[in-house]
């Protein structure tokens, strides 16, 4: 199966990560779909820092189990054939 904007090795990686799960207290944004993610809903924090910039990134249960898919085929989230390919297996399970 072919896909566009595979990573290709040529960009520095983060200089660290962690992820944390959490039960949201208050009302939250995803940064994948951009829906809210409600209080009492489970989700991941992804947090950071790359090129000398922190960053958090909130994600639903499902937008982060997408996530995880895209980067372990080496895809590039924002890439229009790289959300295909991810909303194609959050919904049916193709890969």
């Amino acid at each position: 199966m072919a896909y566009g904007c595979v990573y290709d090795g040529d960009c520095d990686p983060v200089d660290f990560q962690s992820e944390a799960w959490h039960t949201a207290r208050k009302r939250h944004q995803c940064i994948e779909c951009d829906d809210y993610i409600e209080p009492g809903e489970h989700y991941c924090v992804t947090s950071g820092r790359y090129d000398g910039w922190y960053f958090a990134h909130k994600r639903h249960d499902e937008c982060q189990e997408t996530y995880e898919f895209l980067s372990s085929l080496g895809y590039w989230w924002d890439c229009p054939a790289g959300m295909e390919a991810a909303w194609r297996h959050a919904w049916t399970g193709e890969e």
